[in-house]
């Protein structure tokens, strides 16, 4: 919110624009679809250089985006709590978990995919494995499987 008080308060609408089209896509990626169309009409108008639009749409976008982005943290805190009494995955529980999510990538297998990611987020991830598991999910969502091959090639290198 900070970046984009300074950019209107600056006239700096390149960068606003710049700023409002990244989380116009991070809306839609998480399926906040109106968030992200309100998001596009304000990066619209951020290109046509509409500043009066851009001023008499920003507060509301705002007020929606905070109260998303609350919503979104008392769920990650929910989580973090859950999280709490998850059994610690080991190393040989992490091993079998890469060897399957490799395998099948390589089997361009979707639902087995989404089946281990379902049965990664019954144990809590070692922390050194955090990244590149959260990582892997984002590439699985976009279905670059050779990626996730990837990943998981670099990780045992």
């Amino acid at each position: 919110e900070k970046d984009f008080n300074t950019f209107l308060a600056q006239r700096d609408i390149k960068n606003y624009t710049v700023k409002i089209h990244a989380l116009k896509s991070s809306a839609r990626i998480i399926g906040a679809m109106a968030l992200g169309d309100q998001a596009q009409e304000l990066e619209n108008a951020g290109k046509a250089e509409d500043i009066t639009f851009i001023r008499d749409h920003y507060e509301s976008f705002m007020h929606d985006y905070l109260h998303f982005k609350e919503l979104l943290s008392d769920i990650a805190d929910m989580g973090k709590e859950e999280n709490d009494e998850l059994q610690m995955a080991d190393k040989e529980q992490m091993t079998a978990f890469y060897t399957e999510l490799k395998e099948a990538s390589e089997a361009m297998d979707c639902e087995r995919l989404e089946e281990i990611f379902n049965d990664i987020s019954h144990y809590s991830i070692p922390s050194e494995d955090e990244e590149l598991i959260n990582n892997i999910r984002s590439v699985a969502d976009r279905y670059d499987y050779d990626e996730i091959i990837g990943l998981i090639n670099r990780k045992k290198g």
